[in-house]
């Protein structure tokens, strides 16, 4: 015997919540495998425990000693970041740094500062005075593979400003250069 108008109300109210759930679970999968081509775990791991004053770490796995291309890349990169776009910028940094990028673009755009800021040069992070801070937090190995990017205003011949230079550090992570901290 049927349940007369209630009856057909109900399923159809079930109904409508089945399909409601499918669509929800079918942009879930989509989504994570949008995320997963966009963001591949190969060029993205996890990021490991810090032992110090960093947030968290690089993971280890295919992390490569910086050769010439990628040097071009952390330099093109660190001219570009914090300009563009938050997912410009999560694509340009190793997951250990991702909670900070979130946060510098949680107004929606850029440092104003920073859009005045070039490039001054690179060198490796064995060679700089940074080097005990990461080693402490991350291990020597890190420091052996990282380069530091050095950026700052825009200068004339008069104007230098030491104390306005940030510096950018990098790894390269199968081809790609990632920040991984800014100072």
């Amino acid at each position: 015997m049927g349940g007369g108008w209630l009856g057909s109300w109900k399923a159809l109210v079930v109904g409508r919540v089945v399909a409601v759930v499918l669509c929800i679970l079918v942009a879930v999968v989509v989504s994570a495998a949008a995320a997963a081509e966009q963001f591949p775990p190969s060029v993205y791991p996890p990021a490991v425990k810090s032992h110090g004053i960093l947030p968290g770490c690089p993971n280890p796995a295919g992390l490569e000693a910086f050769d010439a291309s990628a040097t071009r890349l952390a330099l093109r990169g660190a001219s570009a970041y914090d300009r563009e776009s938050l997912q410009t910028d999560l694509r340009d940094s190793d997951r250990s740094w991702w909670s900070a990028v979130r946060a510098m673009w949680r107004t929606g755009k850029p440092e104003q500062a920073v859009t005045f800021q070039v490039v001054e040069g690179s060198q490796s992070l064995e060679s700089s005075g940074y080097a005990p801070f990461v080693r402490s937090s991350c291990g020597r190995s890190l420091v052996a593979m990282s380069l530091i990017v050095d950026i700052g205003p825009r200068e004339t011949a008069t104007q230098h400003c030491e104390a306005c230079i940030s510096q950018l550090f990098f790894v390269d992570r199968r081809g790609h250069a990632l920040v991984y901290y800014l100072y």
